[in-house]
């Protein structure tokens, strides 16, 4: 009677397999990982775009004039950057000044005449970056969803377009190393758009 021959692995072919796979996991794993971040960073800059668009719609379909901010320093996400929208009273394009940290936020029963902050359009992001300019750009939207370089007490706003070529935000990441760059190019027409590259608008 024969003998049924036996089949399989042996403990050094084994050890060879898993060899391998070491050596492919130690090559991919740092490829996925910059994958990883660099889809988190652009999705950061994204949300951004978001709600600066987001605020814009509020503005065309209140009526009212909105001044926006993008901060580099979120006050209410201290170490992240952040988008603030402000509604303007009735009829005003402008304001004396605007505590960002303070402002009243729009209810049902809030004045017309009176300032608040749209809590719902806030937006920061998840991971810290650099913002350039750090001197966090301020924005008015106007019920036509054109948009000018807010000043403060200034009541003319069609006397502040955003310049040409359009104004652009520039954010790094990871923040102080700056290996991936993004950007987002404001338009006075009321283009809002995110750029791979700095530059680009």
């Amino acid at each position: 009677m024969k003998r049924r021959k036996e089949s399989g692995f042996t403990l050094i072919e084994m050890m060879i397999v898993l060899a391998l796979m070491v050596v492919l996991l130690a090559i991919a794993a740092p490829t996925a990982w910059e994958y990883y971040r660099r889809q988190r960073f652009d999705q950061a800059v994204q949300s951004l775009v978001a709600n600066l668009k987001a605020a814009q719609i509020k503005a065309i379909s209140t009526g009212y004039w909105y001044v926006v901010k993008v901060h580099a320093n979120c006050p209410y996400r201290p170490g992240r950057v952040c988008v603030q929208a402000v509604r303007l009273p009735q009829g005003e394009c402008s304001a004396a000044s605007i505590n960002w940290t303070g402002v009243t936020p729009c209810t049902s029963t809030t004045p017309p005449s009176q300032v608040c902050e749209e809590q719902r359009l806030r937006a920061f992001t998840e991971i810290e970056m650099d913002y350039s300019p750090a001197s966090n750009a301020e924005y008015v939207i106007s019920p036509l969803g054109m948009l000018f370089m807010f000043q403060p007490g200034v009541t003319v706003c069609t006397a502040l377009p955003i310049p040409n070529p359009p104004y652009q935000m520039t954010f790094s990441y990871p923040k102080g190393k700056n290996k991936w760059s993004r950007g987002i190019c404001v338009f006075s027409t009321g283009l809002i758009k995110k750029t791979h590259t700095v530059n680009q608008c």
